[in-house]
């Protein structure tokens, strides 16, 4: 899996990122092919979050490293240390067409997978913090360009995962598992009666429907509180319709014992490049 950066101002160009797939030198490649050359290498992109070593040199000490600004930093008011971000996005299945080029396979749906972590180790609020910000962070957009609304925060992942163990505080998953896929993989009947996945609408674990006790409903996750966002969940599975161009959605775990147990299954299980 590849999850590219959205074109915005940066100090960093698609050409200069490098890319985790042989078959292309850099990301600028990738993205030259997909946009049928309507984007080129030298175009800025937001490296954010950035979460793969290997993607640009890196300055001793680099960690993860996650900026938000505006009002979806609002959203993560009470986001702080020892909080883990589970990062989603859109995916499509690609293939190299007749031409040779990289393209998005014609039938693929797109889907909602979760590309990576990081485990929050610190937090800076700028400007008032910027000068604790670690040096080797200096590169990040959200330090650099005056275009981010108050409030703006940085947000570095911890060494490891959790004490004693040896997964890192943050990272990507390579390749793609169902345990990733956030989508539910059972289509819906649109208006023609043609089953289709809607990328939006969430196959989650059982326990993180609220009601799954109807007697002691738990704090939904933000932006779902209402019953009926959670229609057709069972003993199984909970059913998500999720919230129009969602971004930020926090669950609070201290009301889920089952949340950290999951989300660290996740990382050990879906970490292991094979």
């Amino acid at each position: 899996m590849l999850s590219l950066p959205i074109p915005r101002k940066s100090p960093h160009s698609y050409g200069s990122i490098k890319s985790p797939k042989e078959e292309f030198r850099h990301l600028g490649e990738i993205v030259e092919q997909l946009t049928h050359f309507r984007m080129s290498d030298s175009c800025l992109a937001h490296l954010d979050p950035d979460l793969d070593r290997d993607s640009i040199s890196r300055a001793d000490g680099w960690r993860g490293i996650f900026g938000q600004s505006g009002a979806a930093q609002t959203e993560l008011k009470t986001v702080g240390q020892g909080d883990v971000f589970l990062f989603f996005g859109q995916f499509r299945k690609t293939e190299i067409g007749p031409n040779g080029h990289l393209r998005y396979a014609p039938r693929a749906p797109v889907e909602h997978v979760i590309f990576g972590w990081l485990r929050v180790g610190d937090v800076y609020r700028l400007p008032s913090e910027r000068a604790q910000v670690p040096t080797w962070g200096g590169y990040h957009p959200h330090l650099n360009f005056q275009i981010e609304p108050n409030p703006n925060a940085i947000y570095v992942a911890a060494e490891r995962l959790d004490l004693g163990s040896a997964l890192p505080g943050w990272g990507v998953f390579r390749k793609f598992r169902a345990e990733l896929r956030l989508s539910h993989p059972d289509g819906l009947e649109d208006k023609k009666g043609k089953r289709r996945i809607m990328a939006s609408r969430w196959r989650l674990p059982s326990w993180m429907n609220p009601w799954e006790d109807a007697t002691n409903p738990r704090t939904p996750l933000t932006h779902h509180r209402e019953p009926s966002s959670w229609k057709g969940s069972d003993e199984s599975f909970a059913t998500l319709q999720t919230q129009s161009r969602g971004q930020e959605f926090v669950l609070d775990a201290d009301k889920y014992p089952e949340a950290w147990p999951w989300a660290r299954g996740l990382v050990e299980k879906c970490s292991v490049d094979v």
